[in-house]
């Protein structure tokens, strides 16, 4: 399975939350994941059942069964190990991927966190994904969206966030600490100064954390230059006024 990394989007829609190096416990990393899995259910329905990417298994995925439990074992298992006697990477620590049972190819809805990652050059995520927009049984809309990303900030209160597709992934689109998007948030951290947004562009704060930029499309199934150039107006804005701290390109 390839996850969507930037660089492999064609027709695929993401909303990434990332934060920089944070120590967590396994109990913690887990009851993150596993508020964030209930919050997600309830916004969109179709994440109400979910299959977990083990490594001991083939394509016959073991469902979720919305546990505590299950949630440690599924972030155990995607723990980040020694090739050469298995031991955790101490620094490297939790990685879980979880999908939506209902797709007929892997990659098609699904959910991917990593968390407890301490190290100066890597980053934490959790991130959303509907790939293959042409296939999708639907497109999710703005407010599933805006949900979606809100209880990715209450649960993980990351640094920044970005909901984004093939358009925007080239350089000039990279506001550290993420890129700008149709969606792209900043936390209080972040921003220094008060940005000058292009027209079309609009904001909200969220949860007194940070700041929510809204640059939507005309639609996510006919994306135009204009809309693409209202976003490449955003980033140029956005950074002259974040604070240049490095958490993913």
């Amino acid at each position: 399975m390839q996850w969507l990394d930037f660089t492999n989007m064609v027709n695929r829609i993401e909303m990434g939350v990332y934060w920089g190096a944070r120590r967590q416990s396994l109990n913690a990393s887990a009851d993150a994941t596993l508020s964030f899995l209930q919050e997600l259910a309830q916004v969109v329905p179709e994440f109400a059942e979910l299959s977990v990417v083990l490594s001991d298994v083939g394509n016959e995925l073991p469902l979720f069964d919305w546990t505590v439990e299950s949630t440690r074992n599924a972030l155990k298992d995607g723990m980040n190990r020694n090739e050469l006697d298995g031991s955790p990477i101490s620094d490297l620590v939790y990685t879980s991927v979880l999908l939506c049972s209902g797709c007929k190819q892997w990659d098609l809805w699904s959910i991917r966190v990593q968390c407890a990652v301490y190290h100066d050059a890597l980053f934490n995520s959790c991130e959303v994904q509907c790939a293959n927009i042409d296939k999708s049984p639907r497109i999710l809309n703005r407010e599933e969206w805006l949900s979606i990303a809100d209880a990715q900030i209450r649960c993980w209160r990351p640094d920044g966030g970005c909901l984004i597709t093939s358009e925007l992934v080239s350089p000039q689109f990279i506001v550290r600490p993420v890129r700008a998007g149709w969606l792209t948030y900043l936390s209080s951290d972040m921003l220094t100064s008060e940005p000058d947004l292009p027209v079309g562009v609009s904001t909200q704060r969220i949860l007194r954390r940070g700041t929510m930029f809204e640059a939507w499309p005309s639609s996510f199934t006919d994306r135009r230059k204009s809309d693409v150039k209202r976003v490449r107006l955003l980033a140029s804005s956005l950074k002259r006024a974040v604070s240049g701290r490095k958490i993913c390109e």
